[in-house]
């Protein structure tokens, strides 16, 4: 079984709050778990940011999803990577301040890291 990190983008629809995040986070969490998908969501009030880990099929499945999905425009996929270990092992989602993506570009960056 081979693992890949996928990392991806988006803008939020005008109508999309800072407060629908926790319902979108709970939708996701209980089917991103059933298929196996683990990541971490990240909302800054304009645009998402999104780490996904799992096997291809399963990125690519969900990533089909995600783009048909209203509440954002602008998929954009920046990389997938093949990983030998999860570095997201739970699903989680976080409000953060500005643009500060920094974390998922190092998750790019360094293909394993400890749990």
């Amino acid at each position: 079984m081979s693992l890949y990190r996928l990392f991806y983008v988006s803008t939020a629809v005008p109508d999309f709050h800072k407060s629908d995040v926790t319902a979108l986070a709970d939708k996701a969490a209980q089917r991103y778990g059933k298929a196996g998908i683990t990541g971490s969501l990240r909302f800054n009030g304009i645009n998402f940011a999104e780490v996904l880990e799992g096997e291809k099929a399963d990125l690519d499945a969900l990533m089909s999803e995600i783009r048909a999905d209203q509440r954002h425009t602008g998929v954009i996929v920046i990389a997938m990577i093949e990983i030998e270990e999860r570095m997201f092992g739970t699903w989680s989602a976080s409000i953060v301040d500005g643009l500060d993506f920094q974390d998922f570009v190092e998750a790019m960056i360094l293909r394993t890291t400890a749990a």
